[in-house]
């Protein structure tokens, strides 16, 4: 959600437009300070990336005290990060729900029953909390003139569990990729700089119960495909199960690598295929659309809008089967020249549905229509 904000705010003001970004305090930085044209105020009174009862009420000092100075035209809230601004207020707001359930969370069940009694447990402790989250951030959209989603999925799943929210005015805009900075680089050549050969699979993610790296280490023991590597790359709490399982089988194919930034574009065009065997039902997918930015097929979950953003440019499997999953990689490696050109097409398909731009454009389209006078 962070990175999308941020795309958001230094794409509208690069678009010439006057941005305020009300978030948490950011280390290092005083509390009002102006970074890529975007003006961003972080209250004193918060600690950064906790949202806290007090970082509610802050927000909405903060606002009052930026409004007298400026008078604001439209507010955007990321989630109900503006759910302590006056409800009365006399501006159009934009609530954008970056998921509107709990499937997106380590309770939905496809991930659930995958944990331990104790890690299980954990999670049942916190669904009272994740019940309250969901029921603030409905009742903040509910002031909303209009409610952002990120796919049809969510839309639907809206539908599903809050027909009455959902019956509101609400808008599909799609999280945008930068596909500037994912240019495919030709495989043999991205291979060469990691100093790899032959098939090389690639899942990329935080590592936790959610995303699915250990279906996809069960996956890779039963592939028939020879010569085959797998990079597993991400950081997160489930890490050292993942590592353990590939030590405690000896899966002499898997490696673990740390990606930086910089460095992505580089690593999801050396992958023949990228595996995204994701638990949960995500919103958008956003390292699907990522590989295809590369020119990199997908096999993923068939789960909340990864299909949306996947198409006909990858494979797609029931979620948390890894059987499934084996037969799924095997078969699309056994058909290399159709590889190629589901990856020619999975770029086009980003380029031409979920740029940058194109969320950009909606989102403008969308003020204009709710502030016309701005």
């Amino acid at each position: 959600m962070q990175d999308v904000t941020w795309a958001i705010a230094t794409g509208l003001a690069r678009r010439k437009h006057a941005v305020t970004v009300i978030t948490t305090r950011v280390p290092g930085e005083p509390e009002r300070f102006e970074r890529d044209g975007v003006e961003v105020c972080g209250p004193a009174g918060t600690e950064p990336e906790r949202y806290s009862p007090a970082f509610f009420r802050e927000v909405a000092t903060a606002f009052a005290d930026l409004d007298r100075a400026r008078r604001f035209d439209l507010v955007h809230s990321q989630s109900h990060a503006a759910i302590g601004l006056p409800a009365g207020l006399d501006r159009p707001v934009v609530a954008q729900l970056h998921g509107v359930w709990f499937s997106e969370t380590e309770l939905e069940p496809t991930v659930f029953r995958t944990l331990s009694p104790r890690d299980k447990a954990s999670r049942l402790l916190r669904w009272p909390l994740v019940r309250a989250e969901i029921r603030l951030v409905h009742r903040f959209a509910r002031r909303a003139r209009v409610i952002v989603v990120d796919s049809a999925f969510s839309r639907d799943e809206l539908a599903r569990v809050n027909p009455s929210l959902a019956a509101r005015d609400v808008r599909i805009v799609h999280p945008g990729i930068d596909y500037d900075r994912l240019q495919p680089i030709e495989r043999a050549v991205a291979k060469r700089r990691l100093g790899l050969d032959g098939i090389v699979l690639l899942c990329l993610g935080r590592l936790t119960a959610a995303k699915g790296a250990l279906i996809a280490l069960k996956a890779f023991e039963r592939l028939r495909t020879p010569r085959v590597t797998l990079l597993v790359a991400g950081t997160g709490d489930y890490k050292s199960r993942i590592v353990a399982y590939a030590r405690e089988r000896r899966l002499a194919g898997v490696s673990f690598v740390d990606v930086a930034e910089k460095d992505k574009a580089l690593y999801l065009s050396a992958a023949d295929l990228f595996v995204y065997p994701e638990l949960t039902k995500p919103a958008f997918g956003l390292v699907a659309a990522e590989a295809l930015a590369c020119g990199t097929p997908v096999v993923a979950s068939r789960a909340g809008a990864i299909p949306e953003v996947v198409g006909d440019c990858g494979t797609l499997v029931e979620p948390g089967n890894a059987a499934a999953l084996a037969v799924a990689i095997d078969g699309a490696l056994a058909q290399p020249e159709r590889l190629v050109e589901m990856g020619r097409r999975g770029r086009a398909r980003v380029v031409g549905r979920f740029g940058l731009d194109r969320m950009l454009d909606g989102l403008e389209a969308l003020y204009a229509e709710l502030a016309p006078t701005a």
